[in-house]
């Protein structure tokens, strides 16, 4: 069960960080900024609890090690990215999220 919400939480901040990037940011509405930063916030928040709730129940410790790191990642990667950096961020970011939905499906 945790393996298919942590799959559809991934698959929603993707589909969210892509709107993001090619629709929203661009407006100068702030107001539909604002409300997209809000869902990815609170995505990226499910993203990480769910991950490290998931990384609880097995018994290898190397599956136990990826998916707290990619539970924590948003947040380094967060703490990382600068305005110059930001696409680069934003391309790792989505690089982990698919990685993180390939290792949960095949594991």
């Amino acid at each position: 069960m945790l393996k298919i919400f942590f799959i559809s939480i991934s698959s929603l901040l993707i589909f969210t960080i892509f709107t993001g990037k090619f629709f929203i940011f661009n407006c100068t509405n702030s107001r539909y900024m604002a409300q997209c930063g809000l869902v990815m916030a609170i995505l990226f928040a499910l993203y990480s609890i769910n991950g490290i709730l998931l990384a609880i129940l097995p018994s290898s410790i190397t599956y136990k090690i990826i998916l707290i790191a990619l539970g924590i990642s948003p947040y380094i990667i967060g703490r990382l990215a600068t305005y110059e950096t930001l696409n680069v961020a934003t391309f790792v970011q989505l690089t982990l999220l698919l990685g993180g939905i390939v290792y949960v499906i095949e594991n």
